[in-house]
């Protein structure tokens, strides 16, 4: 059996035998034949959880990615990781180079490169050169990073450390070009997520609004309940849907906030029998593969949105916490959480479709169709909002 974790070198059965039994929190879910089926319940999964120990630092995980060669990066404020399946290594910066600080965005280039959004400003690491990228000469905090189908890196570059007046940043081919102005903007608002959704738009999740970008103009969605949010946790997640629509996540409850759908400029809040996406704080989101939304909150651990019906896993049922700050769905599948709680630091959990652990899904589920697209299997073709 090849391991779906990171590389497939490694056998699972080695991996989970080289394991301490106390460790960190990431959770990984496995790829083609093993990967989580939607149709069944969070619990019915097999769990695992690794509290932070002497193969992990302590420090928040703020950021996870996958690069070419199946490795994972874990950002925390405390540096940046590596974990080879087995332990987690922290990576050092070439000698005569300046210090990463804490990371708090990643992303694992196409060609095999690593992006780094530090404190100390972005970085790129090519196996060779670790090359520093200064927006108007300034050390810039960089909150999220994506790739576009032409291999450009975009950032939007936080105006809390760097005062910069630039709306979205692209790199290509070692080149840095900025766009927009801030200042042509109604008020003052801080960027947080980045996403492209189905039609290639890319939006920006800021303290106060949605921002679009496409074919080099933007276009502002005030979003009424963040009103004089600025600078402070206000959209802090964005997923596409394949319906046409924007997934939003609010880290603030009530009306117009929490999990809300954007769409033809409008939002409305995300719903499911026993749910309520309005009423919950949304830190991170992800669309996986096979198009379940995953929810990390504020405080109550997971959610995971499927077909019109919702499961929820916290601490109850034994997450390692219920403070969710990144969720990644590696190349084969798998899916990685990284939390925090009241009594650790961190942590990492796996649930898995593994053979030990796994309970049949009901007889009565339905397995997904590809004909069916959205959350709630709905065939419904959705306009541009632009």
């Amino acid at each position: 059996m090849q391991v779906c974790l990171l590389s497939k070198r490694l056998s699972l059965q080695k991996v989970w035998s080289a394991l301490p039994s106390r460790i960190l929190v990431i959770a990984l879910l496995c790829p083609p034949s093993f990967a989580l089926n939607p149709d069944w319940q969070i619990y019915q999964y097999g769990h695992r959880t690794w509290k932070s120990g002497d193969t992990f630092p302590s420090g928040a995980v703020h950021a996870i990615t996958q690069d070419a060669d199946g490795y994972l990066w874990v950002g925390t404020y405390a540096g940046l990781f590596r974990f080879d399946g087995v332990r987690f290594t922290q990576w050092i910066p070439p000698q005569g180079t300046r210090s990463l600080g804490g990371v708090g965005s990643l992303l694992a280039d196409r060609d095999g490169s690593l992006w780094m959004g530090t404190t100390e400003g972005l970085r790129h690491w090519d196996h060779q050169h670790l090359i520093p990228y200064e927006v108007e000469h300034r050390v810039t905090y960089v909150p999220a990073m994506l790739q576009d189908r032409d291999g450009a890196m975009w950032f939007p570059p936080s105006q809390l450390s760097s005062n910069s007046d630039a709306l979205l940043c692209e790199v290509s081919h070692s080149k840095l070009s900025c766009y927009g102005h801030r200042s042509t903007l109604p008020f003052e608002s801080s960027p947080e997520a980045l996403a492209f959704d189905s039609y290639g738009t890319m939006w920006v999740g800021e303290s106060q609004s949605l921002i679009a970008w496409r074919n080099g103009s933007a276009r502002m969605y005030p979003l009424p309940a963040l009103h004089n949010n600025a600078l402070v946790d206000g959209v802090r997640g964005l997923a596409a849907d394949v319906d046409g629509s924007l997934l939003v996540g609010i880290s603030k409850r009530g009306s117009g906030l929490g999990l809300q759908r954007f769409r033809n400029g409008q939002l409305t809040p995300v719903t499911a029998p026993g749910f309520d996406g309005s009423a919950h704080k949304v830190t991170t989101l992800l669309m996986d593969g096979r198009h379940a939304l995953w929810i990390g909150t504020t405080d109550e651990g997971i959610y995971r949105f499927y077909q019109g019906r919702v499961d929820h896993f916290d601490t109850h049922n034994g997450l390692s916490g219920d403070s969710v700050f990144a969720l990644r769905e590696d190349r084969e599948g798998s899916l990685w959480v990284g939390t925090s709680g009241a009594s650790i630091s961190f942590a990492i959990s796996r649930f898995s479709l593994s053979p030990e652990r796994s309970i049949p899904a009901p007889r009565n589920s339905t397995i997904l169709s590809p004909r069916l697209t959205g959350l709630y299997g709905s065939e419904e073709t959705v306009p541009s909002t632009l």
